[in-house]
C-alpha cells in the first residue's frame, strides 16, 4: 500500500509541475503522460478562465494563462467539478507583487467568485411582503430572518462593479477615470439569473449581521450603529422587493386515506390519481373509481 501511495503522490506531483518524467513510468509511457499532464493543465486554465473572464480581459489573455498555470500548479482543485474552482484565486492575486500597480484586481476576483458561487448556489423561494407582513406580526424581534443560498455579500474601496462593467465591454480608457470610494455589492440569485445590487452602508449591515445569525433586533441595531440616518422600513422593504430573504416553508400536509381505495377496491381515484389504498393527495374533493 506504501509503495502505491508514493507513486499516487508522486504522479499527482507530476502533473503539477515542469518535471521532465513522472515516477514509474518510462519509455513510450512518459510521453503519454506528459500529453496527460498538458490536458490536465490546460483543463485547470480554461476553468479559471471561465470562472474570472474579467480578470482575463483586464490582465490580458498571455498573462492571465501565466497566473492560471502557476496558481493551478500550487492550489489544484480539491473537486472534478471545476464550475466551482477558483476560491482562492483572489488572495493569491493579492500576492503577486507585479500586480501591485493594480490593487483592484482582488477585489474584482472576489467579485466575480461571488457571481460564480451566487450562480451555483442551491436555490429557494423568496419571501414576499404578504409572507413578511405574516412573520414580522408574530414576530418578538428575537426570530432570525435567513438569506437566500445565494446571498453574497462584497465591498471595496474600488468601484469594481464599475471596473467590471468597463472590461467586459472593452472599454479600457473608462476604468482609468473611475472614482474610487467604499462600496457594498449584493450578490444573488433570486430567480435564473443572478443579479448585483449596491447597498447602503446600514443596509450591508443588515444583511452581515443576519448572514452571521443575528436576530432580526439585532442585525437592526447593527444597521442603524453602521447607518444613522437609515430607514429601517424602507431598508427592509427594499431588500424584500429584491428577494434577498428565505420564504417560511409552507406546513406539511399529511395525505388523507381516500375512502374509495380498499384492498378490495383497485384503481385509482380520478381526483386525487391515488393508486394505493387508503392514500390521496390534499386536496382530492371527491373520489371515484375508474
Amino acid at each position: 500500500m506504501s509503495a502505491l501511495r508514493d507513486l499516487q503522490t508522486g504522479f499527482r506531483s507530476f502533473l503539477i509541475s515542469e518535471t521532465d518524467a513522472a515516477p514509474g513510468i518510462a519509455g513510450g509511457f512518459a510521453d503519454n503522460a506528459a500529453v496527460y499532464r498538458n490536458n490536465v493543465q490546460h483543463a485547470h486554465v480554461s476553468a479559471l478562465q471561465a470562472n474570472f473572464p474579467v480578470i482575463q480581459a483586464l490582465v490580458g489573455d498571455a498573462f492571465f494563462d501565466t497566473l492560471a498555470l502557476d496558481y493551478a500548479n500550487n492550489h489544484p482543485p480539491y473537486s472534478a467539478i471545476l464550475a466551482q474552482y477558483g476560491s482562492e484565486f483572489p488572495a493569491y492575486l493579492a500576492k503577486r507583487e507585479e500586480l501591485s500597480p493594480y490593487p483592484f484586481l482582488p477585489d474584482v476576483a472576489r467579485l466575480e467568485w461571488a457571481l460564480n458561487e451566487a450562480f451555483h448556489a442551491h436555490s429557494s423561494f423568496s419571501l414576499t411582503p404578504a409572507d413578511a407582513a405574516r412573520v414580522f406580526s408574530t414576530d418578538n424581534g428575537e426570530t432570525p430572518l435567513t438569506l437566500l443560498p445565494s446571498v453574497r455579500l462584497v465591498s471595496s474601496r474600488f468601484p469594481i462593479r464599475d471596473i467590471r462593467d468597463a472590461a467586459l465591454e472593452g472599454d479600457a480608457d473608462r476604468i482609468s477615470g473611475l472614482a474610487g470610494e467604499t462600496r457594498h455589492l449584493l450578490v444573488m440569485r433570486p430567480d435564473a439569473e443572478v443579479v448585483i445590487a449596491e447597498l447602503s452602508d446600514g443596509e450591508h449591515a443588515f444583511l452581515k449581521a443576519l448572514a452571521g445569525n443575528a436576530t432580526l433586533d439585532g442585525a437592526l441595531n447593527a444597521a442603524i450603529a453602521a447607518g444613522p440616518s437609515l430607514s429601517p422600513a424602507e431598508a427592509v422593504g427594499r431588500l424584500l422587493h429584491l428577494g434577498v430573504f428565505v420564504a417560511p416553508e409552507p406546513p406539511r400536509q399529511e395525505p388523507k386515506p381516500c375512502p374509495t381505495l380498499s384492498p378490495v377496491k383497485t384503481g385509482s381515484c380520478r381526483n386525487c390519481s391515488s393508486t394505493s389504498p387508503g392514500r390521496q393527495s390534499p386536496d382530492c374533493p371527491r373520489f371515484r373509481i375508474r
